[in-house]
């Protein structure tokens, strides 16, 4: 029983951590092509790059990037590199249990 318990909770985090990558990825990704212009596929790996900490760019990262990208960059950047998984124990409590 226990078992089960900690198995489902397990399956649970997966799910939330991949989902989260995803939801992320896809925002960032539909904000940096609409503000620069550029493909859905130039954005997606710009979002997924900052998000995985990898540094490689297609271009869209510049010195012309607006703010708000920059910062929806950054918050990526800070979240692949403390991890999801860590930044949602640190906020939400009810995980921890």
């Amino acid at each position: 029983m226990i078992r089960e318990v900690l198995g489902i909770k397990l399956v649970r985090e997966i799910l939330i951590v991949i989902g989260l990558y995803i939801g992320i990825s896809t925002l960032t990704r539909s904000a940096l092509s609409y503000t620069m212009g550029r493909s859905l596929d130039d954005g997606m790996f710009e979002a997924v790059s900052a998000l995985s900490t990898t540094g490689m760019s297609t271009g869209i990262t510049s010195l012309a990037l607006d703010s708000s990208s920059k910062l929806m960059l950054i918050a990526n950047m800070i979240l692949g590199r403390f991890e999801i998984i860590s930044v949602l124990y640190i906020f939400f409590s009810s995980l921890r249990r």
